[in-house]
Parts: C-alpha cells; structure tokens; sequence
C-alpha cells in the first residue's frame, strides 16, 4: 500500500492507492486540483497586473506606496 497526500488550497487530501484502478479513480481529483492551482495563479497574476496599473492615489488611498506593489508585482505567479 502507498500512500500519497496530495494538498489543495484548503486542507490535505490523504490518499491511500493499493491497486492500478485506485489511480484511476483518483485521476479526476488530480485534474480538478491542477486546474484549480492554474486558476489560483492566473487569478494572483491578474490581480497583480491590475495592482500596478492603479495610480498613486488610489494606491495612497488603500495605504499602499509604489514601492509595496512593486514588490508584489514581482513576485512569481506561484507565490502567494
């Protein structure tokens, strides 16, 4: 027996796969946690697009510099 866990944004999936058709089953589950992590990083990379294209008096009026969204700005797509 093996055992895997796999983690999504919210918790650890354990999984336990004793046989070929065990991986199968769990096929849609890692097809709906890749597509899941694709749509967490498109969404991080769209709103740090839109962060930086604010002016700075929308960013002064959140409490923010341009030098803070210009470190969040370039941070990579997977990290949140």
């Amino acid at each position: 027996m093996t055992n895997y866990t796999l983690h999504t944004h919210e918790q650890p999936i354990g999984l336990s796969l004793k046989t070929p058709a065990d991986v199968v089953l769990l096929l849609p589950r890692i097809v709906l946690y890749v597509f899941n992590t694709l749509l967490v990083w498109q969404d991080r990379a769209t709103q740090r697009h839109h962060l930086a294209s604010l002016s700075d008096r929308r960013l002064r009026d959140m409490g923010l510099s341009r030098a803070d969204v210009g470190g969040e700005v370039a941070k990579p797509f997977w990290r949140a």
